[in-house]
């Protein structure tokens, strides 16, 4: 219902803004890369969610890509990460001009930009990711994205006011749709064929040295969504939230 009360609380704000000869551009921070933290060997992220004060803002949302790999990277940084995928060092490369960027790059829409290197956003299990848990009312809390393998293994995890949301792989377009909707390193998750119905979000290994043992890792990226002033969508420039491990399936 916010886009409507948006709606009916703009015609005077532009009004106002119109007759004062001010232009109205609507601009979103990206989140401060101080915010985010990664840890427990690049299986747990933790994200503080600025508080912002932003009549345009509506919501975050989280960018992910899964890449398969046959090297077991334990310690991720950026100078490793051609090691890991082909594929993981050509995607960082193309949105690093963009992540923290101080301008809203609108020659290359946000949205566009993940959706051409097939990245997906996050989803939850019995819960509306974007509408409910981080809508607007999540400004100023804490979020992990928690992606530590135990022994039971528990499916990684979004946790927020101390609630344990289990995350879904996005269901994609039509008929592209995940066999294992769960994060985790599994026989499903490596299949190769069709690719582009199952596994859509998933990179998988190149060249010839494809046997032995599957790694997988995801990449995150999370930006501020919000509706301008002629109800079309606007994005922050992203922020990299980092590279994490998935665990094992049983």
């Amino acid at each position: 219902m916010k886009f409507f009360r948006h709606g009916a609380l703009l015609a005077p704000c532009l009004l106002t803004l119109l007759s004062c000869g001010i232009e109205d551009y609507a601009f979103l921070s990206p989140i401060p890369a101080g915010n985010i933290r990664v840890e427990e060997i690049n299986s747990k992220a933790t994200i503080i969610l600025p508080n912002v004060a932003n009549y345009y803002f509506n919501r975050f949302t989280i960018y992910y890509r899964i890449y398969i790999s046959n090297v077991n990277v334990p310690s991720i940084n950026d100078g490793n990460l051609g090691s890991i995928s082909a594929t993981l060092q050509q995607d960082y490369n193309a949105f690093l001009p963009y992540v923290n960027s101080d301008s809203n790059n609108a020659s290359v829409p946000i949205s566009n930009l993940f959706v051409n290197r097939k990245y997906q956003t996050l989803a939850l299990e019995g819960a509306d990711i974007e509408q409910d848990i981080l809508s607007d009312n999540a400004v100023g809390k804490t979020i992990i994205l928690d992606f530590i393998e135990t022994p039971d293994r528990l499916p990684p995890a979004l946790v927020i006011d101390n609630t344990r949301y289990v995350l879904h792989r996005n269901w994609g377009m039509g008929d592209q749709r995940p066999a294992d909707r769960y994060f985790f390193n599994s026989t499903a998750l490596n299949m190769t064929v069709p690719t582009e119905t199952i596994n859509v979000d998933v990179a998988n290994i190149t060249g010839t040295n494809t046997s032995g043992p599957r790694y997988t890792y995801v990449a995150l990226y999370i930006v501020l969504v919000g509706t301008d002033s002629n109800f079309s969508p606007i994005y922050s420039a992203p922020t990299f939230v980092g590279i994490l491990h998935l665990p094992d399936q049983l």
